[in-house]
């Protein structure tokens, strides 16, 4: 279903709507063509290079977050409404925001939060933005990598249940 989910966003985004007309659109061909009970979450974003100006749609996907250069301030962006795949009547809105150089959004899917260690505790949203801000304090160079090595040192031997997926992005000077 998220292949198909994927396919068909690539196909709308191409027409140069807004990220949440183009939500919408898939949204649409989502219902008339797929079976009850199947949804997608999903940010999609629209990034001008040149600017920095990000617009971007959230259909009940994790919300992004923004790291200031030299800000001890992580930013949770707005969290949108609902999956895609789920109503007819989905309402969607458009946000945005400047990424200033120096700037890094991460997009993460709940996989990450809801990794558990051999304990049975989450990772949860609290211990992502706590590790975000020692990544800010530290010399870091990769982001993914420093996240990734919190993971696995939080998890040791637990089953990973779900997919991790990290998507940074960083605006350069």
């Amino acid at each position: 279903y998220m292949t198909v989910a994927r396919t068909l966003l690539h196909a709308e985004a191409i027409e140069g709507w807004d990220p949440d007309e183009t939500l919408g659109r898939v949204n649409r061909i989502l219902l008339n063509n797929s079976r009850e009970g199947l949804f997608v979450t999903c940010v999609y974003a629209v990034v001008d290079l040149i600017t920095g100006q990000i617009n971007y749609a959230n259909a009940g996907h994790n919300q992004p977050l923004c790291l200031r250069k030299g800000s001890k301030h992580v930013e949770w962006l707005r969290k949108g409404g609902m999956p895609l795949g789920v109503s007819e009547t989905l309402q969607l809105k458009n946000e945005s925001f400047i990424l200033q150089p120096g700037d890094i959004v991460l997009m993460y899917t709940d996989g990450v939060t809801e990794m558990r260690n051999p304990e049975g505790d989450f990772f949860g949203e609290e211990r992502l933005v706590n590790n975000l801000y020692s990544y800010i304090s530290k010399p870091y160079t990769d982001l993914i990598q420093y996240l990734e090595e919190k993971f696995f040192d939080f998890q040791k031997s637990a089953v990973q249940a779900d997919d991790l997926t990290l998507i940074s992005l960083e605006r350069k000077d």
